[in-house]
């Protein structure tokens, strides 16, 4: 069954790169092949992301649209695709 919304920071992809963990929880949500998804990078650069949520206070949330999905990143790297 298909979910709205999928969150990834205690699936499988825990202790993936972010970037990685971003492309897999939309695919989730999406029922489709990680492999079939526009580039990441198309829309959001992977590495500057990865840089500003790291270490970055709690409270720091950052969207953008992905595959016609948000796609909320927030501090430590947790990920959510509404």
């Amino acid at each position: 069954m298909h979910s709205d919304t999928s969150t990834t920071d205690s699936d499988a992809t825990q202790g993936s790169e972010l970037p990685t963990r971003i492309v897999m929880a939309v695919a989730h949500t999406t029922e489709a092949d990680p492999l079939d998804l526009d580039p990441l990078y198309a829309v959001v650069d992977p590495d500057a992301l990865t840089e500003l949520v790291t270490d970055a206070p709690n409270g720091v949330r950052i969207e953008f649209e992905y595959e016609g999905h948000t796609v909320t990143v927030r501090a430590g790297g947790h990920v959510c695709v509404d």
